[in-house]
């Protein structure tokens, strides 16, 4: 499963993991893949994104953003840190103190004429 997860460096669902094994010629039913899925996720090995067609696991664990755009579904991995001000203002507008954020960023493609 981590192979596949660092191979394709993208985000699959549980589904996705469970037929390329099957297609790799490792056979290995629904509901392992999904308990190893999540012991990696609570583990710390791997990410798992909550969407509303189903969780989607992916190789990163670093704290980092996702852009996904509305037209494909495609989720893009960012690398994005917000300016140390605007992190000001939110600590001092909430009270707390920020130790690490992610943002979840939605968007289409530019048209080529815009």
């Amino acid at each position: 499963m981590l192979e596949i997860l660092w191979r394709t460096g993208g985000h699959l669902s549980a589904r996705d993991i469970f037929e390329q094994l099957n297609a790799d010629g490792r056979r290995i039913g629904h509901t392992s893949v999904y308990q190893n899925l999540e012991s990696l996720h609570d583990n710390g090995v791997i990410e798992c994104l909550d969407r509303a067609g189903g969780r989607l696991y992916g190789h990163r664990t670093d704290p980092h953003s996702h852009l996904t755009c509305l037209e494909s579904g495609q989720i893009s991995d960012l690398d994005i840190q917000l300016p140390p001000e605007l992190l000001q203002q939110i600590e001092a507008a909430t009270g707390f103190e920020i130790e690490s954020y992610s943002l979840q960023l939605q968007g289409r493609p530019r048209s080529a004429t815009a």
